[in-house]
């Protein structure tokens, strides 16, 4: 396993905190289906992703687990459950966007098969 210190394991944490925060920002600040930048967002995710595979691998690992246990500034636990609660609202509101364009979808397929009915 390599060499990680309380350094590189706070700043990868803070990546990922940082892109959940960007995530949230994109998903909370659209008007529009049309408004969200889908491309910004999968980038982000490619990205928070890598970061945290980097994570999980050092986690798995028993002396990454260990050393995280013993390394209390860490706060593994609470930044890491901050995340998933986070991500927890993000995938209700890319949920609810799901349903918004299903449903624009299905009008305007009721919409087309109306006029194709009417002529």
């Amino acid at each position: 396993m390599p060499e990680y210190s309380t350094r590189d394991i706070d700043e990868l944490l803070e990546n990922v905190e940082y892109i959940t925060i960007e995530i949230d920002a994109i998903l909370s600040g659209y008007e529009d289906v049309t408004d969200i930048d889908s491309d910004r967002l999968l980038e982000l995710y490619k990205v928070r992703k890598k970061h945290l595979d980097v994570l999980q691998v050092l986690y798995n690992n028993y002396d990454g687990r260990d050393f995280i246990n013993k390394n209390t500034k860490i706060n593994w636990n609470t930044r890491i459950g901050n995340i998933i609660l986070k991500d927890k609202k993000q995938l209700d509101k890319i949920q609810n966007v799901i349903v918004d364009v299903s449903s624009k979808l299905k009008n305007i397929v009721k919409q087309k098969s109306l006029l194709i009915y009417t002529r």
